[in-house]
């Protein structure tokens, strides 16, 4: 599998999943890219830090993440973070 591969590779280290989701007011790109479809679990590798920004839809208003953060783009380390929400008005 090519997961594995890149992880013996660049000596990466175990998966671990990550669930994100938002309140039908925007969209959360990971590393620059659109995520399409919520709530979505994607696998991130232990100990490599994930970049995510939350967009809002026209006309809406970004309220913060979930947890507390109102930085719209944050940077998560997945052994760290097991769920997020981006929260839109």
């Amino acid at each position: 599998e090519i997961m594995d591969e890149m992880r013996e590779y660049f000596q990466l280290g175990i998966c671990l999943p990550v669930k994100l989701s938002v309140n039908e007011g925007g969209k959360i790109l990971v590393h620059g890219l659109p995520i399409d479809k919520y709530p979505i679990e994607i696998n991130f590798f232990k100990g490599t830090p994930v970049v995510l920004t939350a967009v809002p839809n026209a006309g809406k208003t970004w309220l913060g993440w979930n947890d507390g953060v109102f930085d719209q783009t944050r940077v998560i380390n997945p052994d760290e973070v097991s769920s997020l929400t981006a929260l839109f008005e």
